[in-house]
């Protein structure tokens, strides 16, 4: 059938397109609530752009143990179609957006970046501490999740120097591509994120937070969110540090008294005393569980190895082996930095910190600190669950539907932050926008959002 002569073509519609991209291990369900909540700010704002959410899919579960490159360039398929990350995803977006910015041409010269979110992230892989706990952790976590678990603790040398280290490299590709983001924002758990602690999460190499009740730390919140810290010294001028300009609301600090012992898995929906039914069958029912997971386990590391095998064959040069620079639009000036800790088969480890429950920061570490720091537009948003079992979950509200616990609904207030930034970052690019650059209806804004 023929269409009538007088229907004009339509025009380009104006899309605001944002990627989210899930953890280790989890799935794109996982992030519901940040769906929920963008687009509800979305709808609430007037930037006059068509939402478009691209949840991730092509990773989920054990996939996530392929390696992060891997993972990339899977969601890179997607996203031609339609990009935010939280933990491990928070590391795949930036080995994503170098991928899309290597094309030729760049994804972003037809894509305009608008800004750049990660919640949760392991920026600096798994932090070690001076504890027999870390040194358990770091003794079987480096042979677990496959190339992925590699790749966290800097350990994989198979493209030269760790992926970690590459992604943070201003010579390279990633962090020239990153730097294209007008804005980044970087969110991270002041307190009980026993996956990604905040020095990883938050790119620093001291954690103030670790010590916050033995150190009667001073926190001032605006909801869930620390806006200004302090310890008070008698001896000495107060140490302050603002984290963001909103003013700041000074309720008392709250106590974690009502803090699960242990997982929630190991409590009952039961009130009073059933609800510590199953205490008395953990330790009958712990053996049973482990051997479980060690062999599920091994099962996946398996099954990942020939995924890795087979992803080879098929692509040559994986997306970490160019490391060809790439220029950069937009890009802002960074200063190069080099570590001494290439080639090692293990990272070195810094001088013990004074505190011994502060991280050991290894030079690779404060290299990517370093590289970080040196971005301008880049913001740092804290969260506050002092009454959680394990804030990882929390700060994306991933059981705030049907919650048992109190504090598994706190992290909505976080989110619904994320989604009002995103919103005006697209606003501040329209606004940004110059006449010579073309018809801004013709190009995307992307805001990817990081998960791990």
């Amino acid at each position: 059938m023929n269409e009538p002569a007088d229907r004009q073509p339509q025009p380009p519609t104006d899309v605001h397109l944002v990627l989210l991209l899930h953890g280790l291990y989890g799935s794109s369900n996982n992030l519901w609530c940040l769906e929920e909540e963008i687009s509800r700010a979305h709808a609430a704002s007037d930037c006059g752009l068509e939402l478009c959410i691209l949840n991730a899919h092509s990773y989920g579960g054990a996939l996530t143990w392929d390696g992060i490159d891997v993972n990339a360039h899977r969601v890179a398929k997607e996203v031609d179609d339609e990009i935010t990350g939280y933990s491990l995803g928070g590391l795949i977006a930036r080995a994503l957006v170098g991928e899309l910015h290597a094309r030729t041409p760049s994804f972003f010269t037809l894509h305009r970046p608008a800004s750049f979110c990660t919640i949760a992230t392991p920026h600096l892989g798994v932090l070690r501490y001076g504890s027999w706990r870390s040194t358990w952790v770091h003794a079987v976590g480096q042979r677990l999740f496959s190339r992925t678990g590699q790749q966290l603790f800097c350990l994989d040398h198979d493209i030269g120097r760790p992926l970690l280290a590459q992604l943070a490299d201003p010579n390279n590709k990633y962090l020239g591509a990153l730097n294209a983001f007008p804005r980044i924002v970087i969110i991270a758990n002041a307190v009980n994120d026993l996956t990604v602690p905040y020095a990883t999460a938050a790119i620093c190499t001291h954690d103030p937070f670790i010590d916050h009740v033995r150190d009667c730390l001073c926190v001032e919140l605006e909801g869930k969110t620390v806006t200004r810290y302090y310890s008070p010294d008698p001896e000495e001028d107060q140490v302050e540090l603002e984290i963001a300009p909103s003013p700041p609301i000074t309720p008392p600090l709250e106590k974690a008294l009502d803090r699960p012992w242990l997982p929630p898995v190991f409590y009952t929906n039961w009130r009073g005393p059933l609800r510590y039914a199953l205490f008395p069958f953990i330790p009958f029912l712990l053996p049973t569980v482990l051997t479980i997971v060690a062999l599920t386990f091994a099962f996946h590391s398996f099954q990942s190895a020939q995924r890795i095998r087979l992803h080879s064959e098929e692509r040559r040069k994986l997306l970490a082996e160019d490391i060809t620079p790439a220029e950069t639009p937009q890009s802002r000036p960074t200063t190069p930095h080099h570590s001494d800790a290439e080639g090692a088969s293990t990272p070195p480890l810094a001088s013990a910190p004074a505190n011994p429950s502060q991280p050991l920061i290894t030079p690779l570490q404060q290299e990517i600190v370093r590289a970080f720091n040196d971005l301008p537009q880049l913001e740092r948003i804290v969260a506050w669950f002092p009454g959680a079992f394990n804030a990882h979950a929390v700060i994306i509200a991933r059981n705030a539907r049907n919650p048992r616990w109190a504090f598994q609904g706190e992290g909505r207030e976080v989110v619904q932050k994320w989604a009002r930034k995103v919103v005006a970052a697209v606003t501040e690019a329209l606004e940004a926008s110059l006449p010579g650059e073309g018809d801004i209806s013709s190009r995307e804004h992307v805001t990817p959002t990081i998960d791990m």
